[in-house]
């Protein structure tokens, strides 16, 4: 028998024992949890669009034209109603700490629910002002040679500084059985475009007021003059 008959052959056999099997379940053992309903959700597709001309319509055509972005959001989707969901049940266990928590867990509880509690506490930071992380900031201040500013860059695993360029290991493209060494540039504050196509110059300046407004709040010298080298030019093209 092929391998395409044998697979036939396995899924009708599947289909035709699946309601036995479910029948059987709900008898010997307990009841299913109560999941809410779930599967493959028909009502966004668009059955009057024609897949070959326009998939994406045929199979979310209903969804996209109801669908609403929340504004809180850039985006929505399953996924995104997923992230929030998770982002809700997580912010109930910080908020509650040891409530409720068994007691061979209570005392990791209530640490996880205090760090929680003073990183939410806005009348206390705002009283610091910019003194937590004024050692981090002379640091950057007194950075004078390269040396330095590697060794600073270098830190980042475990302060909170960024670098210039991301190092990681990862699987070589040239060798893919191999791991290698991976360099690329660290990011910018916003994405390329925005720095260099004519008709987003509005929100450039608005980011790079933004940038200024930051530095000001932390006593950052000269930030009006500095505020230019944020904008990267285009390379020159290779001849």
């Amino acid at each position: 028998m092929s391998n395409l008959a044998c697979r036939t052959a396995a899924l009708a056999l599947l289909l035709a024992v699946a309601p036995g099997v479910g029948a059987l379940g709900q008898t010997a053992g307990p009841a299913p949890a109560a999941i809410g309903a779930w599967g493959f959700d028909l009502s966004g597709t668009d059955f009057a669009a024609k897949p070959g001309d326009d998939f994406f319509q045929y199979g979310n055509g209903r969804w996209y034209d109801r669908a609403v972005i929340p504004p809180d959001r850039s985006s929505d989707g399953v996924f995104a109603g997923l992230s929030v969901t998770a982002e809700a049940r997580v912010r109930d266990i910080l908020e509650r700490g040891e409530d409720g928590v068994d007691a061979s867990v209570r005392a990791d509880a209530a640490k996880i629910g205090a760090f929680y509690a003073a990183f939410m506490n806005e009348a206390r930071a705002d009283a610091l002002d910019a003194a937590p992380i004024a050692p981090c900031l002379e640091k950057i201040r007194t950075a004078a040679t390269y040396e330095q500013f590697a060794e600073l860059m270098g830190s980042g695993s475990r302060s909170f500084f960024s670098s210039v360029f991301n190092v990681r290991i990862r699987s070589d493209d040239k060798a893919p059985e191999k791991y290698a060494v991976s360099v690329s540039q660290g990011g910018l504050g916003l994405n390329r475009e925005y720095y260099l196509t004519p008709q987003l110059a509005e929100k450039k300046a608005a980011y790079l007021a933004y940038v200024r407004q930051v530095l000001e709040m932390i006593g950052w010298e000269a930030p009006r003059n500095r505020r230019t080298r944020s904008s990267p030019s285009r390379p020159p093209l290779p001849r």
